[in-house]
């Protein structure tokens, strides 16, 4: 048993160099012992990620996880199992996992297998789907309210709170005039979006409909909190009048449904936000179905990946505007 780990790296550490696109490395066992084991903080889009020695012919546990993966690697001219994880938007919950096998392995003694088996079952935050919805849903209420400053500042608070609709249940985020708008926000290195429903990219009558991409990453001391970002703007709202802070209050409170508790990472935009005409989009034309068959088909759900794409002219928010409030 090696009693040399004095502490494991705190998200703080780590956040601090992801937002600064810096690499990091972090032993966390004794000079000399083994198994050798590091933590690292990668530059190379893998995020966190921790290396273990193998030694004794130590198998590479076998990951049940989709979004964990280990696989054998030459390190640093070892033989190690290396754990990462293929979900950026994760990235905080797997620190939790890799500092908890490493923990055992090194503090408690543990082969490694017995520890990554042992943290697996113990361990929810990557298994609980309920807690990816939660991370989402704060997400999505980030990129939506990032594309309401971008309205305030165009059309000014009264128009732009009455056109903020998507907390409602109405069918897309924002109406402006004959103009929708979907916004979609994404933590993923991929501009990769889910569209729910079958109407979700289907403008209504009269109207010319619009998404809008976001991208997130961690942006360490530099970013914002959604808390942050929610309170710049009600102060905001409440500056411009009681009609536009009620409405406002209103509309937040329907957004933040499902959004409650989670971790409150701080978030810069990864890049440009891409605005596109909804007939540049993939989707899926259920309209050219026989009236029967779409009768009977009762949810849709599919992912599109947006990158690639150019920008449409003319969007109805100026991208070089929207930030994070």
């Amino acid at each position: 048993m090696d009693d040399g780990l004095s502490h494991l790296p705190p998200w703080s550490d780590a956040e601090y160099f992801l937002g600064r696109g810096e690499a990091a490395s972090i032993p966390l066992s004794s000079s000399g012992s083994h198994p050798v084991v590091v933590y690292e903080v990668s530059d190379n889009g893998d995020g966190v990620v921790l290396y273990v020695e193998l030694v004794a012919r130590t198998a590479v546990p076998k990951s049940p996880l989709p979004a964990v993966r280990v696989d054998r690697v030459d390190h640093r001219g070892m033989i190690m199992a290396r754990f990462r994880t293929t979900r950026s938007e994760l990235m905080r919950d797997f620190h939790d996992l890799i500092t908890a096998i490493a923990d055992r392995v090194v503090r408690e003694g543990y082969p490694l297998s017995d520890a990554f088996d042992e943290t697996i079952r113990s361990w929810s935050a990557l298994v609980d789907r309920g807690l990816l919805t939660n991370l989402q849903r704060r997400l999505g209420l980030h990129g939506e309210l990032a594309v309401l400053r971008s309205l305030v500042e165009k059309h000014g608070w009264e128009a732009a709170v009455e056109a903020w609709l998507g907390p409602f249940g109405e069918e897309h985020d924002f109406v402006v005039g004959d103009l929708g708008i979907e916004v979609k926000t994404t933590a993923s290195e991929v501009r990769r979006h889910t569209i729910n429903g079958a109407d979700q990219l289907t403008p209504a009558v009269g109207q010319s409909l619009w998404l809008i991409s976001i991208q997130l990453t961690r942006g360490g001391a530099n970013g914002r909190t959604l808390q942050e970002s929610i309170d710049a703007l009600a102060l905001s709202a409440a500056a411009a009048g009681a009609m536009v802070e009620s409405r406002f209050t209103k509309a937040l409170e329907a957004a933040r449904t499902g959004c409650e508790g989670g971790e409150e990472d701080r978030w810069i935009l990864r890049n440009d936000p891409l605005p596109l005409a909804v007939d540049r989009l993939p989707r899926i034309p259920l309209e050219q179905l026989d009236p029967d068959a779409l009768a009977r088909i009762s949810a849709v759900r599919y992912d599109i990946n947006l990158a690639g794409l150019t920008p449409t002219a003319d969007p109805p928010i100026d991208p070089a505007t929207l930030q994070l409030p």
